[in-house]
């Protein structure tokens, strides 16, 4: 009788010891592995800037001013200046 109890101890043990390993690695699996944050680019005067840059830099520029308030004509600068940076980047100075 005593056996049977020792051993239904060590089972209750065990038991107890399962639930706590398997508790540890759960929630060991919910530790955050990275943390991220948003950057926000700054647009400056860079030595050696071609000058041509300058209307696609300022297109960017009013753009971030009018994320938040009109995100639809924030759209149109950006895709301004993305055109104006792409049309003097392909001109034949340089290619």
């Amino acid at each position: 009788m005593v056996a049977f109890v020792i051993a239904a101890a060590n089972v209750r043990r065990s038991k107890t010891y399962g639930v706590l390993v398997v508790t540890l690695v759960t929630l060991s699996g919910c530790a955050p592995l990275a943390e991220i944050r948003e950057i926000t680019p700054r647009l400056g005067a860079q030595p050696g800037k071609v000058p041509q840059l300058r209307r696609a830099e300022q297109a960017i520029a009013d753009a971030e001013q009018l994320q938040r308030s009109d995100p639809n004509r924030a759209i149109g600068f950006y895709l301004s200046g993305v055109e104006s940076a792409t049309r003097e980047l392909r001109s034949p100075r340089f290619a």
